[in-house]
């Protein structure tokens, strides 16, 4: 038994749901993984009520953590940032994701879970995608060592998914605003805001080298992932960050070509 709590403590990596850490495996026990590197938690149980009192679970994690993944968060907010920022300070990879949540099985569930989850902030959380990604790098600030980060948020309008029910429900076959004619005419205006997003975060947090968002539109030449879960697709793109000879630059392919 011993031997067996041994392994248990020196575990290097671990994923779990939510409503495990509340339960069987408590915060107490989550603590006692003094060697703990990557910690992986669906949220998927949680409702907008819920998250906080699971999140303070996850806050007796060990601060040597390197990687972290939260999916199907009902919200990624403030209090979230802040508290991964000051508990995890060792982390180089973070990734944040709602969109998970979203049902794509029929029209009234794909309705049904919109009002679940925050999943586009702007304009209801803020102002714009440049707002929201200051405030967001200025609570991440504390990461010094943060080289990659994906927020599974969308940066087209709030009230775009509700267009599109409302000009597409009549098809049997539910389907996104990506395979959405009439959806296409944002899509210019979404991919400029993912650029500047990234940007504004890449001035502040200065280890960073790629910033993932949930996207409907792909101009990524390849590198967009369209990637089927048990709720409906996932839509995601990267954007990538080159800092050379005191500039910044960043686009939707990687660098790694340039000298």
């Amino acid at each position: 038994m011993k031997v067996f709590e041994a392994h248990i403590i020196t575990l290097r990596s671990l994923t779990a749901t939510s409503k495990t850490l509340m339960g069987p495996f408590h915060s107490a026990r989550l603590a006692a993984l003094t060697h703990l590197e990557k910690l992986v938690v669906d949220f998927a149980t949680e409702g907008l009520t819920t998250q906080k009192l699971a999140l303070k679970l996850i806050a007796q994690a060990s601060r040597k953590l390197t990687n972290l993944t939260l999916t199907s968060l009902p919200r990624i907010d403030i209090p979230l940032l802040r508290l991964i920022a000051d508990t995890f300070p060792c982390l180089v990879d973070l990734h944040l994701s709602c969109t998970e949540r979203l049902d794509f099985h029929c029209w009234n569930c794909y309705e049904e879970s919109l009002g679940c989850t925050t999943h586009s902030p702007v304009p209801g959380m803020f102002y714009d995608t440049r707002d929201m990604a200051i405030i967001f790098a200025k609570n991440l600030k504390p990461l010094k060592c943060l080289t990659r980060l994906h927020l599974g948020i969308y940066l087209s309008d709030e009230m775009l998914i509700q267009y599109h029910i409302d000009h597409a429900e009549d098809d049997a076959q539910p389907f996104g605003p990506e395979q959405c004619l009439l959806c296409e005419g944002a899509a210019n205006q979404v991919r400029l805001r993912e650029l500047t997003a990234a940007l504004e975060l890449a001035q502040s947090l200065k280890a960073l080298t790629a910033i993932g968002f949930s996207s409907f539109f792909d101009d990524s030449g390849g590198h967009h992932s369209n990637s089927r879960n048990a709720g409906g697709w996932l839509n995601e793109t990267t954007v990538y960050v080159l800092r050379k000879n005191g500039r910044l630059k960043v686009r939707k392919t990687p660098w790694s070509n340039v000298v």
